[in-house]
């Protein structure tokens, strides 16, 4: 064998070896890529939701991000009030307006939110079971006038106690 036939034979090895490498690196992008998708379905599937699910999810996230945009640019501009309670609902009044006859032992009293206030501060007008109407505070709330009976109760045990 010649110099040049020796060369070109081990110039033709290592083009074998080249394509060799080529391959070898195509074929682990592959596998690393076929990796990476096997986490992704592990995922997916510990999840417990179909696809139908899943797309079904995505559109109520969807929905419930265009309701939540005006409320956080509400709050962001200190537009946003949390009301205590709703228009109509029972709150319960562990007092009661000095001259009506209401029984010291039916405390806490139920009374209806017939009317809800902004102002500078904000308030609630509650109705007495006499029909009398009575402001009150937001910030009275869960101290004199509570949203459960419960805590009402407790409230009352507190101060006799």
């Amino acid at each position: 064998m010649t110099v040049a036939e020796a060369i070109n034979r081990a110039c033709d090895e290592a083009e074998k070896f080249d394509e060799a490498c080529r391959i070898a690196r195509q074929q682990a992008e592959a596998i690393n890529e076929l990796c990476a998708w096997t986490d992704e379905l592990k995922a997916y599937r510990e999840t417990g939701l179909t696809p139908e699910e899943v797309t079904a999810l995505q559109a109520s996230n969807q929905e419930l991000k265009k309701e939540a945009l005006p409320i956080l640019q509400a709050k962001v501009q200190d537009r946003l009030v949390i009301l205590p309670c709703g228009l109509g609902e029972t709150v319960y009044a562990n007092f009661a307006i000095r001259g009506d006859y209401l029984r010291e032992k039916d405390k806490p009293y139920p009374c209806e939110v017939v009317f809800i206030g902004l102002s500078k501060e904000p308030f609630l007008h509650i109705q007495f079971k006499n029909g009398r109407v009575f402001p009150v505070k937001f910030c009275e709330v869960g101290k004199t006038v509570f949203t459960t009976r419960e805590a009402a109760e407790a409230a009352l045990k507190e101060q006799e106690g």
